[in-house]
């Protein structure tokens, strides 16, 4: 009778060690997807800004622009004749690394 209370605290103490292994995994998990959400969104707003500033024939230069309550540092680079190169950051992350081509002069 004395080793049955025993060997259900022992139980009991297994079944909350991989209770608490398990939760952990999970909320790792959990937090790296939010983590890979918020750069896509951020990603996509940085296309968004990227195409409007293309699209506008943006001068080259360092620009600021507000999008979904993030501010982005927009940075247009002349490379060639016609060729220019578009940055965005957000939170000192570079978010966006494109290169576009223009006909004409700019």
């Amino acid at each position: 009778m004395t080793k049955k209370p025993f060997s259900f605290f022992l139980e009991l103490l297994f079944v909350l060690f991989f209770f608490l292994i398990t939760s952990t995994i999970l909320i790792e998990i959990y937090a790296k997807m939010m983590q890979i959400s918020q750069k896509d969104s951020y990603r996509q707003d940085a296309m968004i800004i990227a195409q409007n500033e293309i699209e506008g024939h943006a001068d080259i230069g360092v620009y600021k622009k507000e999008m979904n309550d993030n501010t982005y540092q927009i940075k247009i680079t002349n490379i060639n004749e016609n060729e220019y190169r578009i940055r965005v950051y957000t939170k000192d992350m570079k978010i966006l690394d494109y290169n576009y081509y223009q006909e004409g002069n700019h």
